[in-house]
This record gives structure tokens, sequence and C-alpha cells, in this order.
């Protein structure tokens, strides 16, 4: 695994059989990330919730804005949009929704009668003034206050980390990882998609609850088989083609079909963790 990070490549740590699984060293046990227990911790705590057009189902970020010289010279109207919920009115929405996509035979869970799907993300630490230091976001929840916090030292503190949070320090460290940025929460219904993108940082994934599958393409490989945005696009730092398989007849469909027969394919269950080195283009659904 540390070899893999040295080489800047992706590192997929299964959920073990022993008394303490990784992601359970990390996090407080993973088995304890239910629906209803985040509804607690996080009680009032607005959350950054995206919406994104049901016929999609695709979530992506876009650059720029009113006044942006760097992105004004590109036609780009933005699909998904931001806005702010508690836990609670997130997870209201999207059964509500199931419910009658299911009556109307609609887009099934996530879907509201206004035909938009709702994603989750929202951080729940971000790094201080001090770049070794963490600030947690004000979330009432003391469980989850205390698992970003052995998190934050499971990835960088080797030197008091044993197990399985020394793994993942030593990874870290063999790939060099910058400082810690932030942790963010990840919660949807099923079917949704984050379209293919890289980022100019590495990540940890930590798959806490329910299934994903993530498609994997190296800089170079990706760059070339995906048709990316040029610099200063909104749509920087994400591609033309689609990776989804119900998308594989529509725009870009042919490029992304061919990408995908290419791609690294990882299915991720609970406990499961992977370490995504930047720039390294992934989709996930």
């Amino acid at each position: 695994a540390c070899a893999a990070g040295a080489r800047r490549e992706p590192v997929l740590l299964r959920r073990g059989s022993g008394e303490l699984p990784l992601a359970d060293a990390c996090t407080g046990g993973a088995r304890a990330w239910s629906a209803s227990f985040l509804r607690e911790q996080l009680g009032d705590y607005a959350c950054h919730v995206l919406s994104a057009p049901a016929a999609s189902r695709r979530f992506t970020y876009y650059w720029g804005g009113d006044g942006d010289p760097a992105h004004a010279g590109y036609d780009a109207t933005p699909t998904c949009f931001s806005q702010a919920l508690t836990f609670a009115q997130f997870a209201a929405r999207t059964s509500r929704a199931a419910d009658a996509g299911a009556g109307a035979g609609g887009g099934g869970d996530g879907e509201r009668s206004d035909g938009r799907v709702f994603y989750l993300q929202t951080a729940l630490a971000r790094r201080g003034a001090d770049a070794s230091s963490i600030r947690i976001e004000p979330v009432p929840g003391e469980a989850v206050r205390a698992a970003v916090t052995e998190l934050g030292a499971a990835i960088y503190r080797a030197a008091d980390a044993s197990g399985a949070r020394a793994l993942l320090a030593h990874i870290a460290s063999a790939a060099h990882f910058g400082p810690w940025l932030r942790t963010t929460l990840f919660a949807s219904p099923r079917g949704l998609v984050t379209r293919v993108h890289y980022d100019h940082y590495d990540n940890i994934y930590f798959q806490l609850a329910g299934t994903k599958r993530v498609l994997l393409l190296d800089p170079l490989d990706g760059a070339a088989a995906l048709c990316a945005y040029p610099v200063h696009h909104p749509l920087d730092q994400r591609a033309r083609a689609h990776l989804d398989r119900a998308c594989d007849t529509a725009a870009g469909g042919a490029r992304g079909a061919a990408a995908r027969a290419s791609a690294l394919e990882i299915e991720l269950g609970p406990g499961d963790v992977l370490v995504i080195p930047h720039h390294w283009w992934h989709h996930v659904e």
C-alpha cells in the first residue's frame, strides 16, 4: 500500500475481519453512521446540499459566476445548485421523493415533484489558521466531533498511531500528502452520479454505509480519453464524456463508453477505504 502511494497510484483498503477494521478505527465505527445517527448528531446544523435535474441525476460544481473574469469567456449554464438544509430536511425530502417517484412511475429515490434530486456534501472540519490544527464545524453531536478529530490524528500523526491508524499515516507519508484541508460528509439516495472529474488535492474516501461504484483513470490517460474541458472553463477539471452506463448512447456517450472500458472499477462497501491521488480522474455512482 505504501509503495503504491509512493508511485502516486490509488490504494484500496478493504474492511478487515479483525476486531478493529480500518474505517472503524478511524471514524468510531462505520456501522454507527446511519441516517438516524446523523439526524441526531447534526441536529440543526446547516448542511451544504446540491440539487441536480432528475433526468440526468448527475452532480458537479461550476467555477465562476457573475463578475468572474477568469471564467466569463465560456457559455456554460449551471444545472446544479447549492442550498442549506438540516440533515432532517434533506432526509425528509429524499424520503418523500422516493414515495412519490415509486407511486407515479417517476425517477425513484431522491426525486421531488419539482424534478430535482439532492446530494448532501457538507464539511465537518477544516484546516485551522495553523496548518497542523483542525477546526471542527459547529455540529452539535459529540460523537461526530470526536470521530473527525480521530480521523485527522489517524492520517497525520504516525508517531502516535498504531495498527490501522498507523497504516493510513504511513501511506500519507509515502505519498507525500500535503497539509490536511478538510473532512467532508457525503450522503445520498441510491442512483445518483458524481460526474467524472479530478481534484488538485489527495482524497482519502471512507465508505461508512451503503455502496458506491468508483471508476478511476490516471491523469494522462483520462485527459486523452475523456475530452477534458479547457482551463478557466466553468467546468474546468471535468470532462465532456460521461461514464454512467445509462448515458452510453447520449452526447459524449461513445467516448465515455470507451473510457469506461479502460477504467479501473472499484465497488466500495461499508468499512472500505479508497485513497485517490491528486489529478486522478474519478467518477462515482
